[in-house]
């Protein structure tokens, strides 16, 4: 039986993980069935394929047929291309397999540019289920490169749900560094639970050493996202060996480490020669490190919620291969209820930085950052502590962890677009207020799309440019028909902001950083057909002025429209539609440059948008 991720327990999921976590616990969900063609079909009884054999080609579709099997199916030498993959779907229903024999379920030997996917049935959210196995629940390796693992439930088995590793052979040169390489491995959107080893075992541990006598070979393009690892005995995530261009992301991981084995009961690890990225994930319950890092290089560690941890939160250490002066950074992380230091850190060869995360109070004897003499070094800013109950999450039993208005946490963050912080958890863009939040969620104010008129408007500069009729008649909301609605009571009136070569300006009041611009309009003097240029430079200032500050205004223009017919009303145009990104300003005033095609047939402009608390 399938075990349910209760979605009351876990109201803080992110929607499309939570419903893939409702789906596990058995909901169908429809969608189209990607293949029903196949140029071969792995018959119930047949154990193993050599692609070779059969003649495999680039883009062909091969079923796998659906039923119960006792033995493991074993794919090797399929060789695809980046453009035309070979692809193993189920066919005709659900595939379950198990093998208590053979240490695996299902291996792949030799294979490049190949997709194993479960979702070819739109009543299976897992159309291909590994169980009762001996072993790894699905082996991939003999030098395999280019593969892609997806919609795939894996339980019950004695080791790993997933292994994805070539290990050197010591005499060939089979998978030694410096000889093979293993590019672009993609696991997501898996289900792994109830395994004795790691959930997801991707890479060789010992890049940093050697094994059978040589290097153990790199993992370059790694995407690790989207997976549900639940009841793992050792790690729900490792990877090792991912030395360039890896991104762990989007996964749950739950009851991990729970055999409580020596240094194998963590959450996710990033293991030696592991650079990269680590975001958006959920660690949860874990007896041993929450999340650790041994790897090279820069890594960055955001916007995860790491809770219920047995022991540190974070444990990050060097090992041989270290590259100095890369930067480890810890940003944006929500860390609550953890048995010793927040952040364990050894890591003295790089440039170490733990801000703007949010936690609860480390516990009596412990620190929230603790160097152990290790003579470690790192800069620490806009952390935010306190017990559970006064950091101002919407609620903790059960766990939701978004931030209330009363939040300690709201605006009180350190801005890290620079190195690449730029939304929430939910992917929220960053800052919703004055200042960016501190932890994983960003604070969104309940807000509506309504007209929103700037505090003033007028010439900037010395040439005439009034702009005295840019926003004096305004419209009204159509929240029905998501537009201005309105007329200008002098049909024939203009804007005054038509002189070409010229300035104006648009003020958008001292709660300037509080304004998001959601669009733009510009209504039309009757019998104004044509199509018309906009204008032609914006930038932001702080005052009034025609020197443009470097503060380039994106997402705002007005009188665009294009091919406007020559009617004898007023009509209103949508010039541009930031709503699925609102525009901040950048400082008070918009100075506007009319260009040289200004043209005096709009009688009014609007922005919609609204102002965060």
């Amino acid at each position: 039986m399938t075990p349910g991720l209760s979605s009351a327990a876990f109201s803080f999921l992110r929607p499309a993980l939570l419903a893939v976590a409702l789906l596990a616990a058995g909901l169908s969900h429809a969608s189209a069935q990607p293949y029903t063609t196949y140029n071969y079909t792995i018959a119930l009884g047949t154990s193993a394929v050599d692609g070779t054999t059969i003649g495999a080609q680039p883009g062909w579709v091969i079923g796998i047929e659906a039923g119960s099997r006792t033995q493991r199916i074993r794919l090797a030498n399929f060789a695809g291309t980046a453009a035309n993959p070979i692809i193993f779907v189920n066919k005709g229903g659900k595939v379950r397999v198990a093998d208590t024999t053979n240490g695996q379920a299902i291996k792949l030997v030799n294979c490049s540019h190949v997709i194993l996917r479960g979702d070819n049935d739109p009543s299976y959210t897992y159309g291909i289920e590994v169980h009762d196995t001996t072993g790894q629940g699905i082996e991939i390796g003999d030098q395999s490169t280019d593969f892609e693992v997806m919609h795939v439930e894996v339980h019950d088995v004695t080791f790993a749900g997933i292994m994805a590793k070539t290990d050197p052979d010591g005499t060939t040169h089979v998978g030694e560094r410096g000889y093979f390489t293993q590019y672009n491995t993609l696991i997501h959107d898996n289900y792994i639970h109830n395994t004795a080893g790691e959930g997801l075992y991707i890479g060789n541990s010992f890049w940093s050493s050697l094994v059978n006598g040589v290097q153990p070979s790199n993992l370059v393009g790694t995407r690790i996202y989207n997976n549900w690892t639940q009841h793992t005995g050792r790690e729900g995530i490792q990877v090792g060996s991912a030395s360039s261009d890896c991104l762990v992301y989007n996964n749950i991981v739950q009851d991990s480490g729970n055999l409580n084995g020596q240094d194998q009961n963590g959450g996710i690890q990033l293991g030696e020669g592991t650079t990269g990225k680590c975001y958006n994930n959920i660690i949860d319950t874990v007896p041993g490190n929450g999340l650790i890092l041994l790897g090279i290089g820069d890594r960055l560690i955001a916007n995860n919620i790491i809770t219920n941890i047995g022991s540190y939160a974070v444990f990050c250490d060097d090992r041989a291969g270290e590259i100095t002066g890369s930067h480890v950074r810890i940003l944006n992380n929500t860390i609550l209820t953890y048995g010793l230091d927040a952040y364990l850190l050894y890591n003295q060869y790089t440039v170490n930085e733990f801000s703007n995360n949010l936690l609860t109070t480390p516990t009596s004897g412990h620190s929230l950052i603790n160097t152990s003499g290790s003579g470690a070094t790192y800069t620490a800013v806009t952390n935010v502590t306190g017990a559970l109950a006064s950091l101002g999450l919407v609620n903790t039993a059960p766990p939701d962890y978004h931030l209330t208005s009363g939040s300690p946490a709201v605006d009180a963050g350190t801005n890290f677009s620079s190195v690449g912080v730029t939304t929430d958890f939910d992917g929220t863009a960053r800052p919703q207020g004055t200042a960016y939040d501190v932890g994983a969620y960003e604070r969104v104010a309940t807000v509506s799309t309504a007209i929103y008129t700037p505090s003033g408007w007028g010439q900037a500069g010395s040439s005439y440019c009034p702009a005295t009729g840019a926003f004096n008649a305004q419209p009204t909301w159509d929240n029905t028909n998501h537009k201005p609605t309105g007329d200008d009571p002098v049909p024939h009136s203009d804007t005054g902001t038509y002189y070409s070569g010229r300035y104006w300006y648009i003020d958008f009041g001292a709660n300037w950083a509080k304004v998001r611009l959601t669009g733009c309009w510009t209504r039309y003097r009757p019998y104004s057909g044509g199509s018309y240029g906009g204008f032609g430079a914006m930038f932001w200032s702080s005052t009034i002025t025609t020197t443009s500050t470097g503060l380039t205004a994106t997402g705002i223009n007005f009188g665009t429209a294009q091919s406007l017919p020559g009617v004898s009303n007023q009509l209103w145009v949508q010039d541009v539609d930031d709503s699925s990104a609102p525009v901040t300003p950048q400082a008070r005033y918009l100075i506007i440059a009319t260009g040289t095609t200004a043209t005096d047939r709009a009688n009014e402009f609007a922005f919609t948008g609204y102002q965060v608390p």
